[in-house]
């Protein structure tokens, strides 16, 4: 994994508060697993999940993702644009595609309302779920894997019970780590310098 960490994420709607959505994130993976298939897997490719926090009381009804990349997105040849953990074991570099989740459960997306869209560099979907499910809790609803070093950017849409037909908008992204801003920093003293 490369020096990256994700930002979390703004949520607003009109400056009022998120009803149900308490954050949204993408939350670094450890991809090294992938490396018994794929050779070096770990250190070409950076994953990331999306996770989405509902406080308790709340129902999660529907998110909707637009992810952008400065690189490319990993999209694995025996992979969809859902997950299929039964491969997992087989085929391990499967596990790090990049998908969305298509899951049962409190607060899960239980389908999607559209087409998913699938580029090398951007990634769209909409899920919905129908209340009452339960909806607190921590649920991860996709995962990207990018090249090393590459920007994610994250950009949708939250909709909540308690919330009515409010979309609290929200924008997620990955930055370089303190460390590698430091070192972009002198570069570019170093290049001014030469000027």
């Amino acid at each position: 994994m490369s020096k990256i960490f994700a930002v979390a994420a703004v949520v607003f709607a009109a400056g009022a508060a998120s009803a149900g959505i308490v954050s949204t994130t993408l939350v670094p993976v450890d991809n090294s697993a992938a490396d018994a298939q794929i050779p070096g897997f770990s250190t070409t490719y950076d994953t990331y999940d999306l996770v989405i926090e509902v406080e308790a009381g709340d129902d999660w009804t529907s998110t909707s993702a637009e992810a952008t990349t400065t690189g490319l997105f990993y999209d694995d040849a025996l992979g969809g644009d859902t997950a299929v953990p039964a491969f997992w074991p087989v085929f391990p570099a499967l596990e790090f595609d990049s998908y969305y989740l298509n899951t049962e459960g409190p607060a899960g997306p239980l389908g999607f309302a559209g087409a998913v869209i699938s580029d090398p560099s951007f990634k769209s979907a909409t899920w919905f779920d129908t209340p009452p499910n339960g909806g607190d809790g921590v649920f991860a609803v996709a995962r990207y894997t990018v090249d090393e070093g590459a920007d994610l950017t994250i950009v949708g849409a939250h909709t909540t019970i308690d919330g009515g037909g409010t979309l609290y908008t929200y924008s997620v992204t990955t930055v370089p780590a303190p460390g590698t801003l430091a070192l972009l920093g002198l570069g570019g003293l170093a290049i001014r310098r030469r000027r």
